[in-house]
């Protein structure tokens, strides 16, 4: 069984589109797709596709890239509480980096340069763990890594972690 882990089916342009989209799925053999909201607002429209369609579920949450959007622990729990939910997202201590090849215009770097795994072997090697994600930007462009410490982490461990990843990252240049 393949799963879509991410997807916008809520997005306005698929609209009139769903049963296109779910005719592709059933071709290519994905019997299952989370549906990821990207602010709370987007989240009903999320959470009803996956009320009406059994083979969607639901990922509440805030969108890293969307600036200036302040969410509460308990809203995203509250949201969250809901038997087609998949996946609760900007809470606790979770902290995502994004590496782009150019700050000023955000210019991801090519995916055969394989940023993310080098910079997670490098992470790896100074005794820090990161969860890596790939095609953030356009499918195929674009490294993102989380760190997803522990919720029994000290602050000693987080000044630790911070510290590795200034040095991991650092090797980047």
């Amino acid at each position: 069984m393949l799963v879509d882990s991410h997807c916008h089916l809520d997005f306005p342009e698929l609209a009139g589109q769903l049963e296109s989209v779910f005719a592709l799925m059933r071709e290519n053999q994905v019997e299952r797709a989370l549906c990821v909201s990207v602010t709370l607002e987007d989240f009903p429209r999320v959470r009803k596709l996956a009320e009406t369609y059994p083979h969607l579920h639901a990922s509440v949450g805030v969108h890293p890239d969307y600036e200036g959007v302040a969410v509460t622990a308990g809203q995203l729990v509250a949201l969250a509480n809901h038997p087609r939910v998949g996946d609760v997202r900007g809470i606790g201590l979770l902290a995502c980096v994004e590496l782009v090849a150019d700050r000023e215009t955000l210019e991801p770097f090519p995916r055969q340069a394989q940023i993310t795994e080098s910079v997670v072997l490098r992470a790896r090697q100074s005794g820090l763990l990161l969860y890596p994600s790939t095609g953030n930007v356009d499918g195929m462009n674009g490294d993102y890594l989380l760190i997803g410490p522990p919720l029994t982490v000290t602050d000693d461990e987080v000044d630790l972690i911070v510290d590795r990843m200034a040095i991991t990252l650092g090797a980047l240049g």
